[in-house]
Formats: structure tokens, C-alpha cells, sequence
């Protein structure tokens, strides 16, 4: 099973410890978001272009996506500068019905309209909501 370094840090945001160097923090927001899912073991190159509302970047290296009802997670393979910062956007053309491995985004200001950072989707990690723990005793 493949691991990101986004779920890690969303672990250790979440439990309230220190994030180790190189892993970026998310905020507390999507790390209680993250605490409630884990990866399905599903990945995909593709999703329907139709069916993606929203992508949203937990750093400047993961990406959370939300297509339809299901959760993905894209992690890059370099730093979409400005990602996270409060008040950027995520652009990308769309170059046909699907949103694929490779789709170049780009990260602009809001309020200027300048262009902050770039970087390529990597592919899709389908992520699924927790089991609740029992409490019974095994």
C-alpha cells in the first residue's frame, strides 16, 4: 500500500505532535478531514473532467480532488509554489473529457491575477471514509 506524506502529516497535525522536517503542514481543517479517511488501494491515471468539483491543496505537493461523491489524492512530483497560501486558486485547462497523470496546473493570486507557481497532477489515490472503531473487546 502507498503512503503519502501528507497522510503522515496529517497524523501528526492531528494528534498535536511535531511535523518532521520536509513534510509540509495542512491545516487543522483538513487533517481532521484526513483523519477520517485512508487510502482504498484504487488508483487511477484518469477521472471524468464532468465529475471533478473541486481540488484543493492540502500542501504545495498534495492535492485533494472531489469527484462526484469519491475522494482522490494526487501528490506531485515538484512544488506548486503558493498552493496553500490563503489567497490563491487552482487553475488548469481542461484538454478534453478526462483530467489525467500529468495535467499541468497552475497557482494564481486572486487578487492580481499573477501567476504564483506551476506543477503536474501525479495520479489518483481514491481515498474512503474509515470504518468506526468497535469498542467491543476482540
Amino acid at each position: 500500500m502507498k503512503t503519502y506524506p501528507v497522510l503522515a502529516a496529517a497524523a501528526a497535525v492531528f494528534a498535536g505532535s511535531a511535523v518532521a522536517a520536509g513534510v509540509q503542514q495542512i491545516s487543522f481543517a483538513d487533517s481532521e478531514f484526513l483523519s477520517k479517511y485512508e487510502p482504498a488501494g484504487e488508483t487511477v491515471e484518469c477521472l471524468s473532467a464532468r465529475t471533478i468539483d473541486k481540488i484543493k491543496p492540502l500542501t504545495e505537493t498534495s492535492f485533494l480532488v472531489k469527484a462526484g461523491p469519491d475522494y482522490y489524492l494526487s501528490a506531485t512530483s515538484s512544488a506548486c509554489t503558493g498552493a496553500t497560501h490563503w489567497n490563491s486558486r487552482v487553475e488548469y485547462v481542461k484538454p478534453g473529457t478526462r483530467i489525467c497523470s500529468g495535467q499541468i496546473i497552475r497557482i494564481v493570486d486572486n487578487q492580481s491575477g499573477m501567476l504564483r507557481g506551476t506543477c503536474s497532477l501525479g495520479t489518483f489515490e481514491k481515498m474512503r471514509r474509515k470504518a468506526p472503531k468497535s469498542d467491543a473487546p476482540a
